[in-house]
């Protein structure tokens, strides 16, 4: 019986395992051998984040199943491997049917909590009566709480446990726990003590594996520290410049000097980009739409080369976003996008069946947007609300046009709340609407150049981002 691990690297690992494993000792073990802390990462299959205190039985985990090692602060888990703040109640029953309860630290091993309840017992658990007797404690039913699959025998002894505790066996609230006592030959000691120096060794190996990952950060600082030099060089060089850029300045007239520094730290556009405003009177009677012939449908050579490459594209995005979350696949799309819209042509329905149409920077805000509109009106004053079909309300926000959802292109319906006003010459003015006024072809080609300026801006930005 085997499961597979993935690490937040990536990486994959097999490991041999027990039905009565608890999941706890399958995270502490894959994270020994990778040098992670245990308390930081928890497991998860599929989406499910798995209660630790399982045993891999009851974990509903098929066999030869695939977990994954997550770290909490990516999941947003509540540690609750972490009981140094919360205390684990735990009961001993004996076999004289009494019981005892108390409440220890979750670090705490199966010894020290044998030697916290003699004082209420008055009796020496750890040390039972003669030599060959030896302590036992039982939990779930797994006498010694020895992994099965590494050594086959039953009984504890006190180096056992010792080496055992709570947090190891993956409880975290509550836990009942038997005690009784046996006799052990010569021969189950000696397998005993051949079992704990082989485990003892292998995590020490483990510790040191640890050790090594963590002195690497300090052998890159030392290599940093050798290039000082170099980084010396490099600070007297801009040293240098600072100064030259500093006579120049002197040299230079006031008003220059602001013009440069403000196109050297040009970084978003704050002016108003052109507009392109146009005004056209939409159609009484729409153009009648000619039914395509058979020949249209009929698949041609490039339209299979057209979909092949289609489909490789979605294999290609399919197999590097596999071990992508949906939050971060929805952010990427998200800044790919922002980044190459950078111009929004918004389209306005007036009254009296008049569009008007204007380009803005996607980075503009829907109040510039508003105040746009206000300042073509009659009376800037006039109360209105720009809607997007069927009747959801485009307020008036600092968003930007951009992340209210405005681009690259949106159609928005003017609505003046004085229901005396039926027509857009009682908004505008009669001559601004007869000089600003074109086709709707003229409206249709600002679109398509908008959308060739936005292609440009996303071929310039990668290659700048490649250089």
């Amino acid at each position: 019986m085997s499961v597979t691990i993935v690490y937040p690297t990536n990486h994959r690992l097999q490991f041999k395992i027990s039905p009565n494993l608890t999941l706890y000792q399958i995270l502490d073990e894959a994270c020994l051998r990778k040098g992670l802390e245990t308390a930081d990462h928890a497991l998860k299959f599929h989406s499910r984040i798995l209660d630790l205190a399982l045993t891999f039985r009851y974990s509903r985990i098929p066999i030869n199943g695939t977990l994954e090692i997550v770290r909490r602060e990516d999941e947003d888990i509540g540690d609750h491997q972490n009981v140094v703040k919360n205390l684990v109640k735990i009961a001993v029953q004996f076999t004289d049917g009494t019981r005892v309860s108390k409440q220890v630290e979750p670090d705490s091993t199966l010894l020290q909590i044998l030697k916290l309840i003699e004082n209420d017992r008055n009796q020496n658990l750890v040390k039972p009566d003669g030599e060959e007797i030896h302590p036992v404690v039982v939990y779930l039913n797994t006498e010694a709480i020895v992994l099965k699959t590494e050594i086959n025998f039953k009984y504890a002894t006190e180096r056992v446990l010792e080496m055992i505790s709570l947090k190891s066996l993956g409880i975290h609230d509550q836990a009942l726990f038997r005690y009784f006592s046996r006799r052990l030959d010569d021969s189950k000691l000696k397998q005993i003590d051949e079992f704990l120096t082989a485990k003892r060794a292998r995590l020490e190996k483990l510790e040191n594996k640890i050790c090594e990952n963590n002195s690497k950060p300090l052998k890159i600082a030392n290599n940093c520290a050798d290039r000082s030099p170099l980084k010396s060089e490099r600070s007297l060089r801009l040293e240098k410049l600072e100064k030259m850029i500093a006579q120049v300045n002197e040299s230079l007239p006031a008003s220059e000097i602001s013009d440069c520094r403000s196109e050297s730290n040009f970084a978003l556009p704050k002016v108003p980009c052109e507009r392109k405003l146009i005004i056209y009177k939409q159609e009484d009677h729409l153009p009648v739409l000619e039914e395509p012939d058979d020949a249209f449908f009929e698949v041609t050579k490039s339209d299979v080369m057209l979909m092949q490459k289609r489909l490789k594209e979605n294999c290609d995005l399919l197999t590097k976003t596999c071990l992508s979350t949906a939050n971060n696949l929805k952010q990427q799309e998200t800044e790919r996008r922002r980044k190459s819209y950078l111009y929004s042509v918004v389209r306005i329905h007036l009254p009296g069946r008049w569009t008007m149409q204007a380009t803005f920077y996607s980075s503009e805000s829907v109040e510039d947007l508003y105040q746009f509109v206000s300042s073509l009106l009659k009376n800037p004053n006039t109360a209105f609300e720009l809607y997007q079909a069927p009747k959801y309300l485009i307020k008036r926000t600092d968003s930007t046009l951009f992340d209210a959802g405005l681009s690259p292109m949106a159609l928005l319906i003017l609505k003046v709340k004085d229901a005396s006003i039926t027509k857009a010459e009682q908004l505008f003015n009669e001559e601004w609407l007869k000089t600003e006024q074109g086709d709707k072809s003229v409206a249709v080609a600002h679109v398509h150049q908008s959308f060739i300026l936005n292609a440009e801006h996303l071929a310039q930005s990668k290659t700048g981002g490649q250089h």
